[in-house]
């Protein structure tokens, strides 16, 4: 098993691709940072990584794809891993990740399809941004926290994976989606926070499962959608 240190290869400006092999666990602050060239990141199938350190991929302006869903065992999202990463448009975040750090995702404006998987979304996960168009919420996940994509104007899916289960949604989780036209929520949803639909310009109809758990309609929570049907 293989661990990478702190700023191991931060300014390798030459580098374009790189390939992680399954055996590497640990992975510090900074390794890969900074680094102008850099498009590709693979990590192989079965990876053991477990942990990255705090601005582990910051600054890499041309990074394009990197499937840290082959990264299984991962339990943490850093402090500012991805920061200054504007040419990621697209993010899958493995089951496994339990904890979530701080500026993650600044002046990374422009991933356009956000898949989760692990069990919590956290507060203010990746809000206001305007090129996000399509959230996909996996079976495992338990919550969705507040602000979590608040005003994410541009988006036009959201896709509630219908065997959720326990799945509660925070205060404004998607006020201001302006461009969502139709939600449905399956039966797995058991709670609606205040504000949570808020302030959708485009959305026309909203479907509760047959079945639906819900028990209470929360303040705002389809407040201010001026097409809703």
């Amino acid at each position: 098993d293989l661990v990478i240190g702190n700023s191991a290869f931060q300014n390798a400006d030459a580098l374009e691709t790189l390939t992680l092999p399954k055996g590497i666990v640990s992975i510090g602050a900074s390794a890969f940072s900074y680094i102008d060239s850099l498009r590709i990141i693979s990590f192989a199938t079965g990876s053991k990584l477990t942990t990255l350190g705090n601005d582990v991929f910051r600054d890499n302006t041309k990074l394009e794809r990197i499937n840290i869903e082959a990264c299984t065992q991962l339990t943490n999202f850093p402090n500012s891993w991805l920061y200054n990463c504007p040419s990621i448009t697209s993010l899958i975040v493995p089951a496994s990740v339990e904890t979530f750090g701080s500026w993650m995702f600044n002046y990374t404006d422009n991933i356009v399809t956000i898949t989760f998987l692990a069990p919590s979304v956290p507060n203010n996960f990746y809000n206001g941004r305007r090129n996000l168009k399509t959230v996909n919420i996996g079976p495992g996940v338990k919550s969705i926290g507040n602000y979590a994509f608040q005003n994410s104007y541009g988006m036009t899916q959201l896709n509630i994976d219908p065997n959720v289960s326990g799945l509660s949604i925070g205060n404004s989780a998607f006020n201001n989606c302006d461009c969502i036209k139709s939600i449905s929520l399956p039966a797995g949803v058991v709670s609606l926070d205040q504000g949570a639909f808020n302030n959708i310009d485009s959305l026309r109809t909203f479907t509760f499962a047959e079945n639906s758990p819900i028990t209470e309609i929360p303040r705002d929570c389809f407040g201010n959608n001026m097409s809703l049907e």
